[in-house]
């Protein structure tokens, strides 16, 4: 029952530290210029303030300092995300090369490896090193990607950080269970001021933040089943922006388009390409993000034989809706 509490404290002073910074650093970025302005590959018309996600980066770490217990693997996590929130702000401000983000992704990712938070698929380091680098990258950029429409990326944050919370305190994991609570509460508290119309944008500071913590975060996670496939949890609870990511890396590729480039190609926009609302394409995903989401806690409660089974079938799902979404143009 403590527990209960600590977490539900934690989730609702994150929400109410955002809800209130948000404002505040809106209004800052109006003062200092720092703005997205409108191009072709973006659906808003008018200038909208960036620097959302310090709001989120501020109220998950003041309220996780205040509330949280710490251990050397999180400071150096901690320690890392300040990494990734200095290269978001320059990139923000000045719109920095994409070979400049990833070296400061890999040295985060690297900080974090040194200190003992990385992979156990094989418990090879020679194997597990590169597939951390792999995972912490990947998902930090996916959410970066994944934000290209009103509330969508800080949403589906949110939606992973509540399964990630359960997972964890299923498993009595109460360290990485406040970790979550405190990010989730972070999310849906910036989320009032970032669903369509977007009142500030997280820009690359946020999206990237939160990529990364939820990346380590899916590292962390334990699982008291024996069974347990602990390296699909993760991958299936982050499924969405995994989908999106692949979806826009091959159909660029077919297309003969850089992937680094931005573009109406996303999930999203093929959803309003067929006719929803933007509102509507935003709500359809989170739903899939919590799919997602269960998915992902039933595989950890199920046999290995189960899993193997269940993740076949989500693997087919996948294909198939990447081969629908292809088919939409844009």
């Amino acid at each position: 029952m403590i527990k209960s509490h600590l977490y539900l404290s934690i989730f609702l002073a994150s929400l109410v530290c955002a809800l209130i910074t948000t404002p505040i650093i809106r209004r800052l970025a109006l003062k200092w210029g720092v703005v997205d302005r409108p191009s072709a590959r973006k659906i808003h018309i008018e200038p909208i303030p960036l620097f959302g996600g310090l709001s989120i980066a501020f109220a998950f770490l003041f309220i996780f300092s205040l509330f949280g217990s710490f251990n050397i693997e999180l400071l150096a996590a901690l320690f890392a995300s300040l990494i990734i929130i200095a290269i978001g702000i320059w990139d923000d401000v000045k719109s920095i090369s994409p070979f400049l983000k990833l070296s400061a992704q890999i040295l985060a990712c690297w900080l974090v490896i040194i200190f003992g938070t990385r992979a156990s698929f094989t418990n090879n380091p020679d194997i597990d090193i590169p597939i951390t680098f792999l995972w912490v990258v990947g998902i930090t950029n996916a959410f970066n990607l994944l934000d290209n429409m009103d509330g969508l990326s800080v949403g589906i944050a949110g939606i992973a950080s509540s399964f990630f919370f359960i997972l964890s305190a299923m498993n009595g994991q109460y360290l990485i269970a406040s970790l979550s609570a405190a990010l989730a509460g972070s999310c849906f508290g910036f989320l009032k001021y970032n669903f369509r119309p977007a009142q500030i944008f997280m820009g690359d500071t946020g999206s990237m933040f939160l990529g990364f913590l939820l990346a380590i975060i899916g590292l962390k996670l334990r699982f008291t089943n024996a069974e347990a496939l602990t390296f699909a949890v993760p991958i299936v609870v982050l499924g969405l922006p995994i989908f999106d990511t692949t979806l826009v890396i091959i159909s660029r590729m077919m297309r003969g388009v850089k992937v680094s480039e931005g573009g109406k190609d996303h999930s999203s926009h093929r959803l309003v390409k067929i006719g929803l609302s933007h509102a509507r394409a935003v709500f359809f995903l989170y739903i899939i993000g919590v799919i997602f989401g269960f998915c992902g806690v039933v595989l950890s409660l199920l046999t290995i034989s189960l899993s193997y089974v269940m993740l076949a079938i989500l693997l087919l799902f996948m294909i198939i809706g990447l081969a629908l979404f292809e088919r939409i143009k844009v």
